[in-house]
């Protein structure tokens, strides 16, 4: 747990914690905080508006906590699942990816990052396609394309 990032899921979440940000379903925010915030960024539609809104916070000095002790049932992708399918929904995160790589990064440090996702993500896309294993084939192939489609400025194609 110690070696993990404080970002998203990649931490224990049997203990409460000081993080760096969170993509989730449920936030309990102080409302002069979301006054003074904005709230959520109009901006960033669908997948990485949570993430931007922490990256704000702790912009003005504020930390962000997650609470293992707070309970919410969460349908997952419920919503999302009745419009669009693991691969357009795959490609829209990637989109958010490049966005907030490109918003939190210097330049050299964002591209160096894409690049690395990018290679990882092509590598899984030839795994999967030599496994025969279409549907998560893919959906990696959706994730190139939105980091494709996020380097060009494209968002509603």
């Amino acid at each position: 747990n110690r070696w993990q990032p404080r970002w998203s899921t990649h931490w224990d979440h049997r203990e409460s914690r000081a993080i760096d940000a969170a993509s989730g379903a449920v936030y309990a925010v102080r409302g002069d905080a979301w006054r003074e915030l904005g709230g959520m960024s109009e901006r960033r539609w669908m997948y990485g508006e949570d993430i931007d809104l922490c990256r704000r916070a702790r912009a003005r000095g504020w930390s962000i906590w997650f609470e293992r002790d707070a309970t919410f049932v969460h349908l997952g992708s419920s919503t999302v699942s009745q419009h669009w399918d693991d691969a357009a929904r795959a490609r829209m995160i990637a989109r958010s990816e490049v966005a907030a790589l490109r918003s939190e990064l210097s330049p050299v440090s964002a591209w160096t990052t894409l690049g690395l996702l990018a290679g990882g993500v092509a590598a899984r896309w030839l795994v999967f396609s030599a496994a025969r294993r279409r549907k998560r084939a893919a959906v990696f192939r959706a994730v190139l394309g939105g980091y494709r489609d996020g380097i060009l400025g494209r968002v509603d194609e």
